[in-house]
């Protein structure tokens, strides 16, 4: 009864009817290979969200440099808009203890 629904089934897919054999390597690869590539795609095209390593290219020495100038830009602004906000917290802290002193 079920070799009977195996074999309809591949009837109407059009498949030969060779119950038992497993498919060959080769048919197995393109499958996968097309089950991946499927993934890999969306509707537009290429996934944005995956990035391939042959699409990047290595930034060249000035780019590096330019990219490195900025991230201390950015730092230095950092560790100022820190130290501003240490410094307004101390003088709060400051505010608080002296209110708190004269209350005792």
């Amino acid at each position: 009864m079920l070799r009977e629904m195996r074999e309809a089934v591949r009837e109407k897919k059009g498949e030969p009817e060779s119950e038992g054999m497993p498919k060959s390597s080769e048919v197995r690869k393109e499958s996968s290979k097309g089950e991946r590539e499927e993934g890999r795609t969306t509707e537009e095209g290429k996934n944005p969200l995956r990035k391939s390593s042959r699409m990047r290219r290595s930034p060249t020495r000035s780019e590096e440099e330019n990219h490195s100038k900025e991230m201390d830009k950015e730092m230095k602004t950092m560790i100022r808009e820190i130290r501003e906000e240490i410094r307004v917290i101390r003088k709060e802290l400051a505010a608080v203890s002296e209110e708190m002193g004269e209350r005792q």
